[in-house]
């Protein structure tokens, strides 16, 4: 394809941006291209390493130094962050600031407890206590008493929600490091926890620096927008230009920031480097560890990967070229990424002697039992369902983000947010009255043929003079009465929430009960017709089975 063609075709898939969203990434280009000077950037680039489609990037799990000493002092920020960096690094002293900042905004106290930086991430721990506030929050409330202590990490929404009430925490998506605008760099990422004092809660934050060209020397001030929540309007480029640079980036605010100091020392002279450049070659891929950091608390890995000979070409030849639109058009071909990304996700880190140092550190699916506990640990979102995830539509730094790069607006996310939460109580109708018309209609009646049949050949066998085993008519028709006498309370049930149900338009009290009462009276109405459908002969069953639709032509 023609690369006139192939735009035409990505084009078409893919639609009109709006320009507030042009104007901010050209502000940002040109922020970059000002801050980097033009020799510099040249000697940044690097030649092709091979026409075999050859990929390299930084890993961002961020492996630890294996070590079995530990710091003197217990710096509790680890124990938010050891799966990150271990417990309590061994060299943990040498980076780690306590007891940086205290002030009380809108009667919450703020406290900035723990502060370090290894040369290439900045970790902070800070606490919100609302002073107003006279029992523990997330984990550590009394209904969660009985969890062990080492699981009780994690916040509660509601919990979460009282920062909003008291107008503190974060409300924009940057942070200053002596004045200086710097936005949320990738890889970065926090846990939240409750603790058992009353009213408080506990953010631990890790900053990739390194990813946004940062890095901090001797003593810095570093402003967090935590303090007293401003109005977002009032930070907004396109209506307020005077407050951001030449670079187009936010200046510091005078208004809702906690600023402490942070003494780095003389961290980037603690920092090793190491350029094995050892080629290993696998099935589908030669990987190479190009650069091996050693910080005071992590190892940083960058591997080099390329697909080996052919790999790309059988991976095409199972799954097809590559990606394609509607009409058939190839878009891009699949690479050596699609190749390996499996192989990149299994990759554990070892000693000399092949074993694992961090046994259960990865692998996690996000469907495992392991990794909703894991999840909880972390302070991460589980939301199992639609209605628990669509109020993030309107969580206020969602609504900040959106509105902060004009996305969408405040007024926008909530319609968006109410138009879903009707819609779901419109899905949610619909399929309850279709199963009660395939249950009442179809299913039921099938089944009732069915155990007609069973009980008509019972009674033959029974009185035809010839001593016969009806095990299996019994136990079958016995199942199938039970069975059927629960789908039909079930469908009654069914029925009385249907009609019981709020108005659709009702918001999220209403979607709640959609969920509650008609949703859950669905499934197990379903849970019930599944089971019936094991054991009722096939020629009577109304509907096409799984072994239908997958093996029949």
């Amino acid at each position: 394809m023609k690369k006139r063609e192939y735009a035409e075709a990505v084009e078409r898939c893919i639609p009109q941006t709006p320009p507030v969203f042009h104007q901010a990434m050209s502000r940002t280009l040109e922020a970059i291209a000002a801050q980097v000077p033009a020799q510099e950037r040249a000697a940044k680039v690097r030649p092709a390493l091979s026409t075999r489609r050859a990929l390299a990037f930084a890993l961002a799990a961020l492996l630890l130094i294996a070590t079995a000493a530990v710091a003197a002092t217990h710096w509790n920020l680890f124990d938010a962050l050891s799966f990150l960096t271990g417990a309590n690094p061994t060299n943990a002293d040498l980076v780690m600031r306590r007891n940086l900042y205290q002030t009380t905004v809108n009667n919450v106290e703020i406290t900035v407890r723990e502060a370090g930086y290894d040369g290439r991430t900045l970790l902070i721990q800070y606490a919100y206590r609302m002073l107003d506030v006279d029992t523990p929050l997330g984990l550590y409330r009394e209904e969660f008493a009985g969890y062990p202590e080492d699981q009780r990490e994690g916040i509660l929404e509601e919990d979460s929600n009282l920062l909003y009430e008291h107008k503190v925490g974060w409300w924009i998506d940057h942070l200053w490091i002596d004045g200086q605008c710097v936005d949320m760099p990738e890889n970065s990422g926090g846990v939240t926890t409750g603790t058992p004092n009353p009213g408080e809660i506990v953010q631990t934050e890790y900053w990739r620096l390194d990813n946004e060209g940062v890095t901090l020397s001797g003593t810095v001030e570093i402003s967090l927008p935590i303090g007293e929540r401003q109005p977002l309007e009032e930070y907004m480029w396109a209506e307020h230009p005077e407050k951001y640079d030449a670079d187009g980036n936010l200046l510091l605010p005078d208004k809702g920031i906690v600023t402490f100091t942070l003494d780095t020392d003389d961290i980037l002279s603690r920092v090793r480097y190491e350029y094995p450049n050892i080629p290993t070659e696998g099935e589908t891929v030669t990987a190479r560890a190009t650069e091996v950091c050693y910080s005071p608390l992590m190892t940083y890995i960058t591997l080099e990967l390329e697909a080996a000979p052919g790999a790309v070409e059988a991976y095409q030849a199972e799954n097809g070229k590559g990606y394609y639109d509607e009409d058939g058009n190839l878009l891009w071909e699949y690479s050596g990424m699609d190749v390996f990304g499996d192989w990149i996700c299994s990759l554990r880190l070892v000693d000399g002697e092949g074993t694992e140092l961090f046994p259960g550190r990865y692998g996690n699916n996000g469907y495992s039992d392991e990794w909703v506990a894991e999840a909880k640990r972390r302070g991460l979102c589980n939301l199992g369902n639609t209605v628990d995830a669509l109020p993030a539509y309107i969580a206020e730094k969602n609504i900040a983000m959106f509105s902060r790069h004009g996305v969408l607006t405040r007024d926008e996310l909530e319609a968006r947010y109410n138009i879903h939460l009707e819609n779901y109580c419109k899905v949610m109708t619909i399929e309850g009255n279709t199963l009660l018309d395939m249950a009442r209609r179809q299913i039921m009646p099938a089944v009732s043929k069915y155990s007609d049949e069973l009980a008509t050949a019972l009674f033959h066998k029974q009185n035809c003079g010839i001593p016969l085993s009806v095990k299996m008519e019994e136990a079958t028709l016995r199942k199938l009465a039970d069975l059927s006498g629960k789908l039909y309370d079930a469908c009654e049930a069914l029925e009385r929430a249907i009609n019981k149900a709020p108005a659709m338009d009702g918001g999220i009290k209403a979607a709640c009960y959609y969920r509650d009462e008609v949703d859950a009276r669905r499934q197990k109405a379903s849970a019930l017709i599944n089971q019936l459908e094991a054991i009722t002969g096939a020629q009577h069953w109304p509907l096409p089975t799984y072994a239908d639709i997958l093996f029949s032509v």
